[in-house]
């Protein structure tokens, strides 16, 4: 089945993956930011 799909679909693929990997670290990062905001900030009430 590899054999059959081309190189520059595999690239793309694997740039795309690449891509995902960085946008779901982002994600994280913000969303712990945000717990930490939330979590600080109601902890005073």
């Amino acid at each position: 089945a590899r054999k059959q799909i081309q190189d520059s679909v595999i690239q793309q693929i694997l740039l795309f993956n690449n891509l995902d990997i960085e946008l779901h670290k982002h994600a994280k990062a913000i969303f712990k930011q945000q717990q930490e905001y939330f979590k600080e900030k109601y902890s005073k009430v």
